[in-house]
């Protein structure tokens, strides 16, 4: 803003000097074409002046010396007197009849003029030559009144210009230069949110359109920048929402797992439970037949109803735990491990970066929702074991025909040895407030899809699953 306030100002010098500089060079051509003809004027009466003295010492040598002049020097003298008569830039028009007159007393019919007709000769040539000099000297007056009052006017123009030249300045300054130096100082706050608006009383009219669409665009901006914040708020609200929610049904979903690892303890042990309750039924039936004793029949009957009550339960025990298996779903991996990322570092510290490398375009046929609860037991149990400790989680995926093979790796303490030596057992944990369903889960998870699960540890500190899953359909 402030070069293209020396830019205008230094045009507005520009175009003062411009005028200035034109003034001068009309003055200075006036004075000439008015100098030019007295300048040739001067010539001529110079001219006539020495004529004058050429005839004068004519007449001198006659009068004095008593010798004629020679015929050759009236002839010039004539010659001369002729042109001169000849001439139009006279300033009286009786100069020429003078000089006319001068020539005719010079051509007389006598081969020699008289001294009478020399004296009458010179003085009509002094006539016309006093005549033009008094005019001269006029002219030359009237040339320096002239001189003077243009000398005035060009002082008073001169004047004016500048003083308009100043006052167009100081208009320049107060109704354009500072008006935009206002809104330059204002695009500055607008950048740093302030939507002050530029105020129009002070500026030209010609700036005054500019002024009113910068405040319309502030404040349009500012309105924007209102509903972006309250959208912005409400996002943020919508997804602290959202967030909530799924790591509400993550919660849910690990608490489902763990339950489920129960139901399988439960159902594996009402399966164990079955077979000696049988056998139990089936020697109180005997031993009811073979009794005859009625108190001894009581007794039985009493406890052969305890043994088909506790049967019962068994059998509600175990059909509880059968369930539908979860429906399978074409996944683009990358998108599904990613959307669990995003919900799994609001779970874990600061501390812990979580990347993946899966190709974009893997897509292939697996149920969503445990494959999601599965990872995200590997990437918790991994944050786990990094602890307090800077660490990374690593997750990729690729396709060998016909699996697909996840591998989850970190760079925490790494799996127990018992762990990697016995396997992976229900309840069974070596973390301190760990409930050994995890991994179980995992397993369970794995076996249901005839996959295979690989647990072991990775130099110099860490560990490494893999899960190999059968797929459907696999597009790499």
């Amino acid at each position: 803003m402030k070069s293209h306030s020396l830019r205008m100002l230094s045009s507005v010098v520009l175009v003062v000097l411009l005028l200035l500089l034109l003034l001068f060079i009309g003055t200075a051509w006036y004075n000439q074409q008015r100098l030019a003809p007295t300048a040739s004027h001067v010539m001529d009466i110079n001219h006539l002046q020495t004529l004058a003295l050429d005839l004068q010492h004519l007449l001198r040598q006659q009068v004095l010396d008593h010798t004629q002049p020679s015929r050759a020097q009236l002839n010039d003298l004539q010659n001369e007197l002729e042109l001169l008569s000849l001439l139009d830039q006279y300033l009286l028009p009786t100069t020429s009849t003078h000089i006319q007159n001068a020539r005719k007393f010079l051509n007389t019919d006598e081969d020699m003029p008289s001294k009478k007709d020399l004296i009458k000769a010179l003085d009509e040539l002094l006539q016309g030559l006093l005549a033009e000099i008094k005019q001269h000297n006029q002219a030359i007056q009237n040339l320096n009144s002239e001189g003077s009052f243009i000398w005035q006017l060009s002082s008073s123009i001169i004047f004016v210009l500048l003083l308009l030249a100043a006052g167009l300045v100081l208009l320049l300054r107060t109704r354009i230069f500072q008006p935009l130096h206002n809104l330059q100082q204002l695009m500055t706050l607008l950048a740093r949110q302030d939507y002050a608006l530029a105020s129009i009383r002070d500026a030209d009219p010609i700036l005054q359109p500019l002024l009113k669409r910068y405040n319309t665009m502030v404040t349009r901006l500012q309105e924007l920048e209102q509903q972006h914040h309250s959208r912005e708020q409400s996002l943020q609200r919508e997804v602290q929402a959202a967030t909530r929610a799924l790591l509400q049904q993550h919660r849910s979903l690990a608490r489902s797992e763990q339950l489920a690892a129960v139901g399988e303890m439960a159902a594996s042990l009402s399966h164990e439970l079955r077979n000696p309750l049988a056998g139990i039924q089936m020697a109180l039936n005997n031993l009811l037949q073979d009794t005859a004793d009625p108190e001894h029949q009581e007794r039985l009957d009493l406890i052969l109803g305890e043994v088909h009550r506790l049967n019962r339960l068994l059998n509600d025990t175990l059909n509880q735990t059968r369930h539908s298996p979860e429906s399978y779903r074409l996944l683009r991996l990358a998108e599904t491990v990613d959307s669990l990322l995003t919900l799994a570092r609001y779970q874990l510290p600061d501390n812990i970066e979580v990347s993946q490398d899966i190709a974009p375009t893997l897509m292939c046929h697996l149920p969503e929702s445990r494959l999601r609860q599965t990872l995200l037991n590997l990437i918790l149990n991994a944050a786990q074991a990094i602890g307090e400790a800077k660490g990374h989680i690593y997750i990729s995926a690729e396709v060998k025909e016909p699996y697909i093979e996840f591998t989850i790796r970190d760079d925490g303490s790494g799996f127990p040895q018992e762990l990697l030596t016995g396997g992976v057992q229900a309840f069974a944990t070596w973390r301190r407030g760990g409930t050994g369903l995890g991994l179980a889960a995992v397993r369970r998870f794995v076996r249901e899809l005839d996959g295979q699960l690989s647990l072991q540890n990775v130099e110099p500190h860490g560990a490494c699953v893999t899960l190999l899953l059968p797929c459907q359909k696999a597009y790499a």
